[in-house]
């Protein structure tokens, strides 16, 4: 119960915070997925979960390689940066029979 205390706590505070500033609409037009060329050629695919997901428990270091790969394989992208986590991570790492890489 104390989590779920914290959690209703934690989207009031941001229903407050956001609410007054007209912040809500500009954060639901965003877009889910952002993808860059970089310089080098590097395909960047940056979203909020995992490739093709807006909610869920999305890609982390526990993950094991068979799920990892079914959410990367098709992703199009060399590199994919992934947030929805409440832990911070300054490793990327690879795994499995594809080269790409997770920040």
């Amino acid at each position: 119960m104390p989590r779920l205390v914290e959690v209703a706590a934690s989207f009031a505070w941001t229903q407050g915070t956001l609410t007054p500033g007209d912040w809500l609409d500009w954060l639901a037009a965003l877009p889910s997925e952002l993808r860059l060329r970089l310089p080098d050629g590097t395909r960047l695919l940056a979203t909020h979960v995992a490739p093709g997901q807006d909610d869920g428990a999305g890609v982390h270091p526990a993950m094991p390689d068979n799920e990892l790969t079914a959410l990367l394989e098709d992703c199009g992208a060399d590199l994919v940066c992934v947030g929805h986590t409440t832990g911070r991570s300054t490793n990327g790492w690879a795994r499995g029979a594809w080269s790409r890489w997770v920040a």
